[in-house]
């Protein structure tokens, strides 16, 4: 996630990177993809979206980016895609963000 942001020391970062895990520290971002597939990021304490709420959502100025990284095992070429969400294409309430990166078909689950 891509939002401005102000330090402690009150410095302003006006493209500031907010990781959010989709299972990496727990080696769930290596995926085999010949099906389509569910990639999940779970709201919680150390989500950049977990003080984000409906009425926050409307006004809120920030963006999700989601790369899709792999490499090709029969001539180790690495493609990538890539598309990203502004808070006006989440609909609060609904589970599903439905994208679509290139040839890759991809839901993400928003859970509070």
């Amino acid at each position: 996630m891509i939002k401005r942001c102000v330090t402690y020391e009150g410095e302003l970062l006006p493209f500031h990177q907010f990781d959010m895990d989709v299972g990496y520290d727990q080696g769930l971002d290596r995926i085999f993809v010949i099906w389509p597939i569910t990639i999940c990021h779970e709201i919680d304490e150390m989500s950049p979206l977990y003080d984000v709420g409906e009425a926050d959502l409307k006004n809120a100025k920030f963006e999700i980016i989601a790369i899709l990284e792999g490499v090709v095992e029969s001539v180790g070429s690495t493609t990538q895609a890539r598309t990203s969400y502004l808070p006006s294409e989440i609909l609060w309430g609904k589970r599903k963000i439905s994208g679509h990166l290139e040839n890759f078909s991809i839901h993400k689950f928003l859970q509070a």
